[in-house]
């Protein structure tokens, strides 16, 4: 988690198309919070998030939840873990982007960024809005490229 309203994050051989939706995010998330957002050349146990693409579904990749099951052979897109607990507080997560959904030619850059503002959004501690569809933190994943009022000032109260 962000100490003192720096967020360090490490992007591990990310993709090109998975790089550019990060690099949009991180400059959203700066001009939109109150989090620094600071990126790494390496990582280690003082990292807070580290960013992971693949091909999850036809390859080895981080387990899911329950009965889910990466796309194309189920709806998980992104995941984000938390990889280093201390007390009841997250000190590092891993994200999880899909490449098997990045690169179906139906998906357009709008998506790329919306899923990695919302997993970002998990890193930062938001959980999913359980009752309203058309936020970015919403289970299914929409063409939303925003935060809501109400999860930047959770964010903002984190930090």
């Amino acid at each position: 988690m962000a100490d003192n309203g720096v967020n360090t994050w490490f992007g591990y051989y990310l993709d090109n198309q998975t790089k550019s939706a990060l690099a949009w995010t991180v400059k959203y998330i700066e001009n939109e919070t109150v989090i620094d957002e600071k990126g790494t050349d390496t990582h280690d146990g003082n990292t807070d998030v580290i960013y992971n693409d693949g091909h999850y579904a036809t390859q080895d990749g981080p387990p899911c939840v329950g009965n889910n099951k990466w796309y194309p052979n189920g709806g998980v897109i992104g995941y984000t873990v938390c990889w280093s607990l201390s007390g009841q507080a997250c000190q590092q997560h891993r994200i999880y982007i899909d490449l098997e959904w990045e690169y179906d030619s139906a998906q357009t850059a709008g998506w790329d960024q919306a899923l990695m503002l919302h997993e970002s959004g998990h890193g930062l501690g938001l959980t999913h809005s359980s009752q309203i569809s058309n936020e970015v933190m919403s289970p299914q994943i929409v063409k939303i490229d925003y935060y809501s009022q109400h999860d930047k000032d959770l964010i903002n109260g984190n930090y």
